[in-house]
């Protein structure tokens, strides 16, 4: 997103803060909870809502556009090659590519009633993360998740 990005996938998915993250696990090895399940997730969101309001975090231009069906069978394999002639891992894999075109929702209602999670807004969230990479580039540091 930070170098501009034209298309968002027309898919929906759900996202979480890492600080929610953590304070659900927390809550769970603190209470008595052996044996249950939470899903910890902060909001259900387009994925051009994602990558929108990173953009504008980042202060660069959002996506504009819907990717076109059309690039979910061609995109993955562009980047899996071009990952193979590099001798890296793909940024985009088939999967990723498939799953960018659904939409998910993920219900969080036992985790609020039971734990008593207060899960982060999102601008929230995205501001934070932001901060943090932008500190990692100013101090030089590697934050790129496929280098390898």
């Amino acid at each position: 997103v930070d170098k501009g990005l034209g298309f968002y996938p027309p898919g929906r998915t759900g996202v979480v803060d890492v600080r929610d993250v953590a304070d659900m696990c927390i809550k769970v090895l603190e209470g008595a909870f052996c044996g249950e399940k939470f899903i910890c997730n902060g909001h259900n969101l387009a994925y051009k809502e994602i990558f929108r309001g990173i953009a504008r975090q980042m202060g660069v231009k959002g996506p504009t556009r819907p990717l076109p069906s059309i690039l979910k069978a061609v995109a993955w394999r562009v980047f899996a090659a071009t990952a193979w002639l590099r001798g890296k891992k793909a940024v985009v894999t088939r999967e990723s590519m498939m799953t960018s075109f659904n939409s998910f929702s993920y219900d969080n209602q036992k985790s609020i009633t039971e734990l008593g999670m207060e899960y982060r807004e999102f601008e929230e969230t995205i501001e934070y993360t932001v901060k943090a990479y932008k500190a990692s580039q100013a101090a030089n540091l590697d934050h790129h998740l496929f280098n390898s």
